[in-house]
């Protein structure tokens, strides 16, 4: 199961509630309404992602991705769809290079 919740709201949480919550296979998808990370914001994602599994849904960029991954020890992370060229047409160019970024050669 993924709870979603909002950046506040992982401040507030306490490390035993989160611990016990992942035990019980709860994985947390983390959002904001802001899409900056501060150094304060993933110092908070670090330290959940230490007693269970987050994914980040805000604040990811192609110059940011890898190092948050490595960094904050997420167990994933959550992308939009982009802007919208016209409606039901996305942009998806964004996406791509982010992906390809944590792309793994072989």
């Amino acid at each position: 199961m993924i709870y979603k919740m909002n950046l506040e709201e992982v401040r507030r949480i306490e490390p035993d509630v989160a611990k016990t919550l992942n035990q019980s296979g709860i994985i947390f998808h983390v959002v904001s309404i802001d899409e900056n990370l501060s150094g304060e914001d993933l110092g908070v994602i670090k330290k959940l992602a230490e007693d269970c599994r987050v994914i980040l849904g805000f604040g990811i960029t192609v110059e940011n991705v890898q190092s948050l991954v490595e960094e904050t020890g997420i167990y994933g992370i959550s992308l939009s769809g982009g802007k919208e060229l016209k409606p039901g047409l996305k942009d998806l160019d964004k996406l791509a290079e982010i992906l390809e970024k944590l792309e793994i050669e072989e």
